[in-house]
């Protein structure tokens, strides 16, 4: 029997689960490895920013998509890899042989420290759930709204791709909509020249008027 490893739960290996339940390959062992059962589909993230979804909505359970694929569910995170040997070394300790492996663990970020400012990192998105609901909360009940209430709450998001400007537009939205009576204030910076590279010049004229129209101020080259 042969051994075929998903480490992590992704998009990617979303798929290879899908088509290997309607032709899984005999003689071999499908395992799949991540920390996280649930996992977020990205493109969705900003509507439940937003509020517009429930995180249950937005997420691909693969310990389901496990059990129609006839694949084995490892809740572990790797933390070694041996190409030569091939072998992962799991945060518990477990050591796995494999004949053949994929990997899909996405990336993780690590935000600085910043005094009196909360800092909430977009990857990975699994964690970005236990941030925001907390901020969601204590924008709620006054935690951060309790501050002058002659200024307005700063929200600033790192980075000029869709990504950024969808979820920055989705926070301020969802914070409005809780705090109505709360003045808001957003900026989005990036180190590029232009915002949303790679899009047609009108979708990029159509994004500024947007940032506009929310009062959101664009720091490029910055």
């Amino acid at each position: 029997m042969r051994r075929l490893i998903l480490a992590g739960a992704g998009h990617a290996h979303a798929q290879v689960l899908l088509a290997w339940a309607q032709a899984p390959l005999p003689g071999v062992e499908l395992v799949v490895v991540s920390p996280q059962a649930l996992a977020p589909y990205s493109g969705m993230v900003p509507g439940w920013l937003a509020g517009q979804y429930r995180f249950e909505d937005i997420v691909i359970d693969f310990v389901a998509l496990c059990q129609r694929a006839g694949a084995r569910w490892v809740q572990d995170e790797v933390h070694g890899l041996d190409p030569d040997g091939q072998t992962l070394r799991l945060a518990t300790g477990v050591t796995m042989g494999y004949d053949c492996l994929s990997l899909n663990v996405g990336s993780t970020l690590r935000p600085p420290h910043v005094e009196q400012t909360r800092v909430l990192s977009m990857r990975p998105l699994a964690n970005l759930r236990k941030a925001y609901e907390e901020l969601l909360q204590d924008w709620t009940t006054g935690g951060l709204a309790a501050g002058d209430a002659k200024q307005p709450f700063q929200v600033t998001v790192v980075g000029g791709g869709a990504a950024g400007f969808e979820s920055l537009l989705a926070v301020l939205a969802r914070l409005q909509a809780l705090q109505p009576q709360r003045e808001l204030a957003g900026s989005l910076v990036s180190r590029g020249s232009e915002l949303l590279p790679g899009l047609s010049a009108p979708a990029r004229r159509a994004a500024q008027r947007k940032l506009q129209h929310a009062k959101v101020s664009l720091h490029l080259q910055s």
